[in-house]
């Protein structure tokens, strides 16, 4: 996985046990050296019911807030109305450098 930066990818997550639907609280982390450095919430994210997915975009700001010298680690927690809870595993990304570093 590679986040370029100055670029607005969306980071989609597909749910097999659950509905995405059924999602009350959902957290989208990005982090490096251990500490959240991105944090979208279910507010921020689309979901998708026919493919049972969810999905968060970055804006241009926040890819180039990523630092090219350490990986991000790229994760989503979420709990249903139920209190049932759950975590994707988490995503190792190379962040790559943009040769412009200003938002168009």
């Amino acid at each position: 996985m590679e986040i370029i930066q100055g670029t607005t990818p969306t980071f989609i997550f597909t749910f097999t046990d659950i509905s995405a639907s059924d999602i009350s609280v959902a957290y989208f982390h990005i982090a490096q050296s251990g500490s959240v450095v991105i944090e979208k919430e279910l507010t921020d994210a689309t979901v998708d019911t026919d493919e049972n997915t969810m999905s968060f975009t970055l804006t241009q700001a926040e890819s180039l807030s990523l630092s090219t010298k350490i990986k991000a680690k790229v994760s989503l927690d979420w709990k249903l109305a139920s209190g049932i809870r759950g975590r994707s595993a988490v995503y190792e990304a190379s962040v790559l450098v943009a040769t412009k570093d200003e938002v168009i």
